[in-house]
């Protein structure tokens, strides 16, 4: 409390309230490592380390004289004959200065620690949820004081930034799963995907010109390009899969970096991994990104003709993606127009907006073109599967907490981008941007968020935030923009202001948070092992079925496990009707002309036999069931109808394929 007449000195002030911060980061190590030190207890307790394992018992023993240490030390620095000493110490070791190889080297050794220790054998016995945060704690404590005080940022800034490189490495090391000869698909769609890149090259691979896909083009364009290039095992082509998820976001934010935010050192490194763990909260799934990166390689402010041609460049890409990125890459120039162009005043508004007017005009009709010419020229047939899912329901409910996602959509978008959002608000509050360089931006921002709710409810989707992908390419480009802006655009009184750390660090610390998932249990995070030997008698019975009986003049469907036609030595012929997600994508959208067609093969018994997963004829609810529309839409539309005139002869539980044969 002031008394009349007191001063207030602002170093003093300033030390005080420092000292009270490092007081308070003291005890709150102090309480993570006596919690971390329970868990690590409690494990040896249960599975007897305590008293069988000197390994153990020693490690146990070196946790607790580190307590100690760090009592001791708060302690001193708690007593005012000692504190002095202390906090001489404690700058001391802050003030190391590495070189950069060397922090670069420790900086990812680190990052690598947490993940491989959760992943490896010794995942089991890292389960304890304090355990983790107590490791995690300390890896971000060395990460933070070993990229030390040059670079002027605040340490426990550093350290979110040292979290966030975990769980890069974390999402990073996730990959590995896919990485697999396994022969059979190893996830609901992952066959898909191979076979609809294959068609591509399908006069070489399969003799015969095939329909191009109609679901996502671009991105079975993508993964087509080993199929050009030669003729490798599945594995290829996964690995191939992981190549793009990851490059793809690496190249897109290298361009930007590049062309559009000019950051540099540590500043750099922080928004690059950043950016990666943001757009992957999607996830922005990466046959989207070129769009982004295309406008970013031809933007120019000062040639708005280069930009234009970009523009349309990109939306041609957006034409054979998806139909709610089509106006994505005019939204990008124009908002980038907008950030970039002060606003002249009323007596230039229309010649202010005419570029932006040539954006979304040239975009729209690009991406609208792109999408008819690719129509017409994939071969395929019936051209209104291009437009299933404008007949597709719309699940609202799916934006609430339901069965499919615990807490729906809107709560986890709101929560994951609150960091962002209040970092913009608090920036274009001290900006000069003009009213109508604002009121458009925050149009764009509301279109593509309410589209994104509006295609996340569309039966099918509500499983995750992807849907939201173009807001949060959005976001993130103008999170960009104005973390480098001049301070000529800032207003005179707010130049010297500094945002507060806790923005800086939660900005940095959500989208870690949301993919490191420190509570998973070990099982959970390094999966089930595969009976290979079992796996393989049931390939090898399988191929000599699906042989069989064409050498007996049968048509074989594989609705599911098309990959084996591809990658398998098996002489039998495609036969490309009724692909898996092409029946999902007819099932949920209701198109009934497609399905009467596939109803009559199935009564002719056209197929001698069928390879699927195991068709359970069950009608589920919103409340019991993860996706039931598109299970019931399934169950109605195709499991009926194939058990109505097909029986199952041959049933393999690992693979989970079915073998079924027309009924007698």
């Amino acid at each position: 409390m002031l008394l009349p007449g007191d001063k207030i000195y602002p170093l003093e002030n300033t030390m005080n309230k420092q000292k009270s911060q490092t007081l308070s980061f003291l005890l709150v190590t102090v309480i993570i490592s006596i919690a971390g030190w329970i868990d690590l207890f409690n494990m040896m307790v249960e599975r007897n380390f305590i008293q069988a394992s000197l390994k153990w018992q020693a490690l146990l023993a070196a946790d607790s004289l580190l307590i100690v240490l760090l009592v001791t030390l708060t302690l001193f620095y708690c007593l005012p004959a000692t504190h002095k000493k202390v906090n001489n110490g404690l700058e001391k070791l802050q003030s190391i200065q590495l070189p950069p190889i060397i922090q670069g080297g420790i900086l990812i050794l680190l990052s690598g620690v947490y993940t491989l220790l959760v992943y490896s054998f010794f995942g089991k016995f890292f389960e304890g949820l304090f355990l983790r945060i107590y490791i995690l704690w300390f890896i971000a404590i060395i990460g933070a004081l070993a990229i030390g005080q040059k670079h002027k940022i605040n340490f426990l800034v550093r350290m979110a930034f040292v979290f966030s490189l975990c769980s890069l490495f974390f999402v990073l090391y996730s990959f590995r799963k896919s990485i697999s000869d396994w022969p059979f698909t190893m996830a609901w769609s992952e066959a898909s995907r191979y076979y609809y890149a294959s068609l591509f090259n399908s006069t070489q691979l399969y003799g015969q010109r095939l329909a191009w896909p109609f679901l996502h083009p671009s991105r079975y364009l993508l993964q087509s390009i080993p199929f050009f290039v030669g003729d490798y095992s599945i594995i290829v082509h996964r690995i191939w899969q992981i190549i793009l998820w990851i490059s793809m976001p690496l190249i897109t934010i290298g361009i930007y970096l590049r062309r559009i935010v000019p950051l540099k050192g540590l500043k750099a490194w922080i928004f690059v991994v950043w950016s990666f763990l943001f757009l992957y909260q999607g996830p922005v799934y990466f046959h989207l990104l070129v769009c982004v990166w295309i406008v970013f390689l031809g933007y120019d402010k000062d040639k708005p003709w280069k930009t234009t041609l970009f523009v349309v460049l990109a939306s041609i890409w957006a034409g054979i993606s998806r139909v709610n990125w089509f106006p994505v890459p005019a939204m990008i120039a124009i908002t980038l127009y907008l950030l970039d162009t002060p606003f002249p005043g009323k007596q230039k508004f229309l010649a202010y907006f005419t570029w932006p007017s040539v954006y979304a005009l040239v975009g729209l009709v690009s991406a609208l073109g792109a999408q008819i010419g690719y129509a017409v020229l994939s071969g395929e047939e019936k051209i209104e599967s291009f437009g299933s899912s404008f007949s597709s329901d719309l699940l609202w409910y799916r934006l609430f907490p339901n069965a499919t996602s615990k807490m729906g959509i809107i709560l986890p978008i709101l929560f994951l981008t609150l960091p962002i959002l209040v970092f913009l608000a608090i920036k274009f509050s001290r900006s000069k941007f003009h009213i109508w360089q604002r009121l458009p931006i925050l149009g764009i921002n509301f279109v593509l968020f309410a589209g994104g709710l509006v295609v996340s409810t569309k039966i099918g989707g509500g499983g995750n935030l992807h849907n939201l992908d173009a807001w949060l390419v959005m976001l993130w480009l103008i999170a960009g923009k104005l973390i480098s802006l001049p301070d000529d655009q800032l207003n005179p009184s707010d130049v010297k202001k500094k945002l507060p750390n806790w923005i800086w660090i939660s900005l940095i610390l959500l989208p870690a948070m949301y993919h490191m998932d420190i509570n998973r249990s070990y099982q959970n995070i390094s999966g089930g092992k595969v009976d290979v030997l079992v796996g393989s008698e049931e390939l090898q019975s399988i191929l000599s079925i699906a042989e069989t009986a064409h050498n007996a003049g049968k048509e074989v469907l594989f609705v599911s496990q098309r990959q084996l036609l591809m990658f398998e030595d098996i002489n039998v012929p495609l036969v490309p009707e009724y692909e898996l997600l092409t029946l999902m994508e007819m099932a949920i959208s209701n198109n009934e002309p497609y399905l009467k067609v596939f109803r009559q093969d199935l009564q002719n018994h056209r197929f001698g036999i069928i390879v699927i997963e195991k068709q359970v004829p069950k009608i589920t609810s919103q409340v019991e069931d993860y996706f039931s529309e598109e299970n019931n839409a399934w169950v109605k539309n195709i499991t009926i109808p194939l058990l109505e005139y097909y029986t199952e002869t041959r049933a393999y539980p690992i693979s989970g394929v079915t073998i079924l044969e027309p009924k007698h």
